[in-house]
């Protein structure tokens, strides 16, 4: 459950990104950036996100769309 969020609208995992990025305030740009996309990368080398077939046919391929999402938006400017 707790990494359901990743499968949500891309507007409500915007907001969840948002909201990690306050968490991490402390950190500069850069270094939340690196550590960031280290995690986010992470997930998706696995083979499954989620490794309960409810949760892999409904969410799997909108986390994954998520995550490149956010992974681009961290390689943009406009981060």
């Amino acid at each position: 459950m707790d990494l359901a969020i990743l499968g949500t609208t891309s507007n409500q995992y915007q907001k969840y990104a948002v909201a990690i990025r306050k968490e991490y305030n402390y950190l500069s740009d850069r270094d939340y950036q690196v550590g960031r996309k280290k995690v986010l990368n992470q997930f998706l080398a696995r083979k499954k996100i989620y490794y309960t077939d409810y949760f892999y046919q409904r969410l799997e391929s909108i986390a994954r769309n998520n995550i490149r999402a956010e992974i681009n938006n961290l390689n943009s400017d406009n981060f």
